[in-house]
């Protein structure tokens, strides 16, 4: 998508040809979203979360940085420590600890 695409979202956004040296091809794109939407479908139900947690903490952008967290209606400010084995946000909120689930949370970096 190009600068001029994008005039009209009204929020931060990027395209992913900025992010790669290479030409994305939808089809690709899509064909491999697919892929991995099976395997989670496929893995999930045997064995929870547990089974992606080490993948999705290493791309945890969040993880270690202040952010702010609406959940349920309330903002809470805090630092992200990840995520537990059963795929509940944790954060640190002083000297508490805080898993957060159910719902919608809704997560911006500070």
């Amino acid at each position: 998508m190009t600068i001029e695409d994008g005039e009209e979202i009204d929020q931060e956004w990027i395209s992913l040809d900025e992010l790669s040296s290479k030409k994305n091809d939808r089809n690709e794109i899509v064909a491999n979203l697919l892929g991995n939407i099976f395997e989670v479908l496929d893995t999930f139900p045997k064995k929870g979360f547990i089974a992606f947690k080490e993948k999705f903490e290493d791309m945890n952008y969040l993880a270690g940085k202040e952010c702010t967290v609406n959940h349920e209606g309330n903002q809470k400010f805090g630092t992200v420590i990840g995520v537990n084995d059963i795929g509940e946000l944790e954060i640190k909120q002083g000297s508490k600890y805080l898993a957060l689930r159910y719902g919608e949370v809704s997560i911006r970096e500070l």
